[in-house]
């Protein structure tokens, strides 16, 4: 018999210090868990999701907190416990595996040190039998040299294996209800395929529970028992899958279904995911010179006393003006080491990077500044990229330092980025804190856009924003694209994406390239291993289409 292990009723959540001003962030929150059981809660970035799953964890800050309504765990009301109560059931009742891996992991402390804690505070096993269970963690999430891991700083592994750590830290704990918020967003769909057919095993053999805090609603369509949608703070729907796919109810969450690429593709019926493809097809690219092309391009990263490690090994590519073309490929694999390459960040070990015929270490510095101006970089997170001490205008006009532009100029240019971009006028007096994350990521590709650059590198751009939003930035990259010919090099571990928006994809994986081609022919017939391997790590919800 199922046990319940945990229950929701009639939740509200405020926020202010004075009760006459206080603003109401969850309303009337209420549903509960049980053993063996998956539920997702699926939701636009603000709708309340993290917001609920700190308030379960008692660790809300400060001037937020729980005004009506009681939280049960196996029973036993916890609303009110203090915080010194609540440390007993975090970490072995109730884990939480966090959207940001490295700003939850300890920069000054290695990974290994960082487990032992973990394992120290919930468990009596001995060191020896704690790194014995440390690398076995590590290999049972997918990474393949967990002993080299545990001897690494965050920094120095990529943001996919950080999150595999922290959920093993979560893991050591041995809760009985993991709480994931967000905890896939990073991952490529190999990573994510793995990691949770790991829960659906071993972890849901034990009967335990798992809630899926996402913005993902293809993963809670195909791995949860119940999906609850929330809105504004409300849980405005909740179902099956089949439920919420065959006849969703409530017009948000006829939005959220229409905005997900995956579900574009369930809907047509088909056996196999049939990646919705790019149609811009440019007729006088091949008679054009490559706007940029890189020949044979290595980086390798030197190890004292160890062999030296090739991030990317003898990668070639051309990408002509006003098309786009897609990297794809797992973490870890060298999509991002690329990047920074293209940028000029780091320098090739070995091979040539051309732009627009004349290679780039033949400039010299003052001249490669303004190579630099010609391609721009918007990264993954939008927060860590613009300055926090720095206003929406001063952020977006920083790229223009050291030229000469008349204020009228600068403000015209500005003007018309916020009109293409659909920001408000106002929002060049805001501060990047004040800004969703979709705001503050069209922020960036204004700043990446005013100077009017040929091309633009998108280091996993929209992966940790939710589908409303990705749509809404992808339209807009596209439209930009059409009107101003801007050329994009476009990272990502979103096969789906990566399909919609590119018209030629590299595949990479372990730094070098296994396929490359036209997205029709690469994703359509497939000609590698990795590549269909790829391709079959799909989230797959043909189960939940009538037959």
């Amino acid at each position: 018999m199922k046990e319940t292990y945990l229950e929701l009723r009639n939740i509200d959540v405020g926020f202010g210090k004075k009760k006459k001003e206080r603003e109401r962030i969850l309303h009337d929150v209420s549903f509960r868990i049980q053993s063996g059981e998956k539920i997702a809660i699926v939701g636009e970035t603000g709708s309340g999701k993290t917001t609920l799953a700190l308030t379960i964890l008692h660790i809300l800050p400060d001037g937020v907190s729980v005004e009506n309504g009681n939280i049960l765990f196996k029973g036993c009301d916890i609303t009110s416990l203090k915080k010194k109560e609540y440390a007993d059931i975090r970490g072995n009742g109730i884990g939480l595996v966090s959207q940001d891996p490295l700003s939850s992991l300890n920069p000054v402390y290695k990974i290994g040190f960082q487990l032992r804690e973990a394992f120290e505070a919930n468990t009596d096993l001995t060191r020896e039998e704690i790194r014995e269970r440390s690398i076995d963690l590590l290999q049972e999430l997918g990474i393949t040299d967990p002993a080299q891991c545990l001897e690494s700083y965050p920094h120095e592994l990529s943001g996919g294996m950080c999150q595999r750590v922290l959920i093993a830290i979560t893991l050591a704990g041995d809760p009985d209800i993991i709480i994931a918020d967000e905890m896939t967003s990073a991952l490529d769909v190999i990573t994510q395929k793995k990691i949770c057919d790991y829960f659906d095993s071993s972890f849901m053999n034990e009967n335990k529970a798992i809630v899926y805090i996402t913005h993902d609603i293809a993963l809670a369509l195909e791995r949860a028992d119940r999906i609850f949608v929330m809105n504004n703070g409300a849980i405005v729907e909740s179902g099956t899958p089949f439920e919420l796919f065959d006849h969703p109810c409530h017009e948000y969450t006829q939005k959220l279904l229409s905005a997900s690429f995956v579900v574009k593709d369930a809907k047509k019926k088909s056996s196999q995911p049939s990646l919705t493809v790019s149609r811009r097809k440019h007729e006088n690219v091949a008679l054009e010179e490559p706007l940029m092309e890189v020949r044979g391009v290595s980086k390798v990263f030197e190890k004292k006393r160890k062999k030296n490690f090739y991030a990317v090994k003898d990668v070639s590519f051309s990408l002509s003006t006003g098309s786009t073309l897609t990297i794809v490929g797992e973490s870890g694999s060298g999509k991002t080491t690329l990047a920074h390459m293209l940028l000029g960040l780091i320098k090739p070990s070995e091979g040539e990077i051309f732009y627009k015929g004349s290679e780039l270490s033949s400039y010299s510095r003052k001249e490669y500044k303004k190579i630099r101006q010609r391609i721009q970089p918007v990264f993954q997170n939008p927060f860590g990229s613009l300055d926090s001490m720095m206003s929406v205008y001063r952020s977006i006009n920083e790229p223009l330092k050291g030229q000469v532009f008349s204020r009228g100029d600068v403000n015209r240019r500005m003007s018309d980025l916020l009109d293409m971009l659909s920001l408000p006028k106002n929002v060049v007096n805001k501060y990047p804190h004040e800004l969703s994350g979709g705001m503050c990521q069209r922020v960036a590709i204004a700043r990446a856009l005013i100077g009017q650059p040929d091309i633009l590198i998108l280091d996993e751009p929209v992966s940790s924003l939710d589908c409303l939003v990705q749509e809404q930035i992808i339209d807009y990259l596209q439209s930009i694209q059409k009107e101003l010919g801007v050329s994009y090099v476009f990272i990502t571990h979103d096969i789906y994406l990566a399909s919609a928006v590119g018209d030629d994809v590299l595949v990479m994986h372990k730094g070098q390239t296994v396929e490359q081609g036209n997205v029709d022919d690469v994703f359509h017939r497939p000609q590698q291993p990795y590549t269909r391997e790829l391709l079959e790590a799909l989230p797959r919800i043909d189960s939940l289409l009538k037959m």
